[in-house]
């Protein structure tokens, strides 16, 4: 078991704990965000998470963990039958124009961009 995630123990962690609006997300370049069922995805600081389902079929709840190699963070999803279980290389970034803390995912096949929820950027 991960101590890490109980604590929150690193920068990453603590910014992606909370609830995120999907702004765009897609899958093989396509754009999918219609056919998710709702447009968010929340990470609780004991390593579980709340993710959309996609067309309507799969299993919302999962685990999540970060991994860091060299400057790089990735966030590692892991669900029984959803299909946002993957690797995604983690960047975090503040929109001063709209005043939200943001966050891009990408893996191989799918890529989103979100904004925190309850979150000020000045």
């Amino acid at each position: 078991f991960n101590l890490c995630l109980l604590f929150a123990c690193n920068k990453s962690e603590k910014k992606l704990i909370g609830l995120w609006a999907i702004d765009e997300i897609t899958l093989n370049d396509q754009d999918i965000k219609i056919k998710l069922d709702l447009n968010t995805i929340s990470f609780d600081r004991d390593g579980n998470c709340e993710l959309p389902l996609f067309q309507w079929k799969g299993n919302k709840q999962g685990r999540w963990e970060i991994e860091k190699y060299q400057d790089d963070n990735f966030l590692i999803i892991k669900s029984n039958n959803n299909f946002l279980a993957n690797k995604y290389r983690l960047f975090f970034f503040a929109d001063r124009k709209k005043g939200l803390e943001r966050m891009i995912l990408r893996s191989e096949k799918i890529k989103m961009t979100c904004s925190k929820f309850f979150s000020s950027v000045k």
